[in-house]
C-alpha cells in the first residue's frame, strides 16, 4: 500500500468524524445554523477524498472524466456551504452578494455536465503516470483545456469578493474579538481556495505535472473553521461551569438564609 492510499482515506475520516460531531450539537441546538452549515461542508470534504483518490488510480480516461465530472458536486457543495456558514457566523454580509456567489457556482456546476469532459478539460484524450515521493504513483489527465472552465474562474471571485465584503463589514463594528474570528476564518478560506485554484489552473494549463488536489486545501479550511468553532464550545462549557458555581452559591446562600429566619423566633424568645 502506497502512502497516498493511507492519507486519503485518513484526512477523509477525520472529516467525517468532525462534520458528524457538529451536525450532531446542531440537532441539540438548531438555532445554530453554522454548526449545520460547518457539519455538511466537513461531510463534502470527506467525500472529495475518497473521489480524489479513485481519480488517481484511474484506469481509462472515461472512467477519470466521470470521475472528476461528479466531483464537482461536492465541490459547489463546499463553496454554498462556506457561503452560509460565514453568513450565519458573522451576519455582515450583503445578501445579493452571497447569492451571486452560489448562483455563479451552480452555473459553473451545470456546464460542467453539458460541455466538454468536465468543467476544466474540454476532452481527455490520456492519463499519464506521475511518481511522487515516497515512491507513490498516480495518474493524471491529458487533454484539451475547457473555455468554459472562466465562468468556474469568475464564480471564484465572486466568492471571493463576498469573503472580503464580510471581513470590511465586520472590521467596521469595531469589536477586537470579532476582528480576529472574521480575519482567521475568511482570511483562510480566501488563502486556500485562492492556492487551490492556482493549483488547478497550473495544471489544466499544462505548466506543471501533478495530481489534481482540492482535497488538500479544503481539509485545511475545515481544520481553521473547526477551531474556531471550538472555541465556541469550550466558552458555552466555561460558561455552564460558572453558571453552575453561580447557582451552588446561591443554593448555600439561600439555605444559610432560611437557617436565620427559622431559629429568629427561639433567638428572641431566649433574650
Amino acid at each position: 500500500m502506497q502512502w497516498i492510499d493511507f492519507v486519503w482515506p485518513m484526512t477523509g475520516a477525520m472529516s467525517l468524524t468532525l462534520g458528524l460531531i457538529h451536525f450532531s450539537i446542531w440537532t441539540q441546538q438548531r438555532t445554530q445554523w453554522d454548526q449545520l452549515a460547518f457539519g455538511g461542508a466537513a461531510i463534502v470534504v470527506a467525500v472529495l477524498a475518497i473521489v480524489e483518490l479513485l481519480g488517481m488510480r484511474a484506469t481509462t480516461p472515461h472512467g477519470y472524466v466521470m470521475l472528476m465530472r461528479w466531483a464537482h458536486v461536492p465541490y459547489a457543495a463546499m463553496i454554498i456551504l462556506l457561503v452560509v456558514f460565514v453568513h450565519f457566523r458573522f451576519h455582515a454580509s450583503r445578501t445579493w452578494l452571497a447569492l451571486t456567489a452560489c448562483g455563479l457556482r451552480v452555473c459553473a456546476l451545470g456546464l460542467n455536465f453539458i460541455a466538454g469532459a468536465n468543467l476544466n478539460f474540454s476532452s481527455v484524450d490520456a492519463l499519464a503516470q506521475i511518481h511522487l515521493w515516497g515512491g507513490a504513483t498516480i495518474v493524471i489527465p491529458v487533454g484539451q483545456p475547457n473555455p468554459w472552465m472562466l465562468v468556474g474562474q469568475i464564480s471564484h471571485l465572486a466568492f471571493a469578493a463576498y469573503l472580503i465584503d464580510v471581513i470590511v463589514s465586520v472590521w467596521r463594528r469595531g469589536q477586537a474579538g470579532e476582528r480576529r474570528r472574521v480575519l482567521l476564518v475568511c482570511g483562510s478560506v480566501l488563502v486556500f481556495v485562492f492556492a487551490q485554484n492556482t493549483w488547478l489552473l497550473l495544471l489544466v494549463l499544462k505548466i506543471i505535472q501533478a495530481p489534481i488536489i482540492v482535497n488538500t486545501a479544503f481539509v485545511c479550511v475545515i481544520g481553521v473553521l473547526s477551531y474556531e468553532l471550538g472555541g465556541d464550545v469550550l466558552r458555552a462549557a466555561s460558561l455552564s461551569r460558572e453558571l453552575a458555581a453561580s447557582k451552588s452559591s446561591l443554593l448555600d446562600s439561600e439555605m444559610r438564609f432560611r437557617l436565620v429566619v427559622e431559629n429568629a423566633p427561639r433567638a428572641i424568645l431566649m433574650l
